[in-house]
């Protein structure tokens, strides 16, 4: 997973909360012979309530070796220390509700 363009987007919600956006390129490969129907969550339950990851196809079809996709996840910018924060993400086979998936991804806003 990589970040793509400028590293973060500062806005503010109807509340008047600082909220961060980042934006991913997610690339994933597989060999199997099986489709999946994926879809990306939060590994820590707790951060769930506090992070919107927004994929703008849902559920992802892999039906070919590889797979390229754009997602964005926004947080407030408390959530952040020293301007970066580190966040588990899962991606779920939507057919077997099995983790496919784990992965470390650095969450970046304004060192306040």
């Amino acid at each position: 997973m990589r970040g793509t363009g400028a590293p973060f987007i500062v806005s503010t919600n109807e509340s008047g909360q600082k909220i961060i956006s980042n934006h991913f390129t997610v690339k994933l490969k597989h060999q199997g012979r099986r489709d999946f129907d994926l879809v990306i969550q939060t590994a820590d339950k707790l951060l769930s309530p506090l992070v919107q990851i927004t994929q703008p196809v849902k559920p992802w079809r892999m039906t070919e070796a590889e797979l390229r996709q754009i997602i964005f996840i926004r947080f407030n910018h408390e959530l952040l220390t020293k301007g970066s924060k580190t966040l588990n993400i899962e991606l779920v086979d939507l057919k077997t509700n099995e983790i496919v998936l784990t992965k470390e991804v650095n969450l970046v806003g304004p060192v306040e």
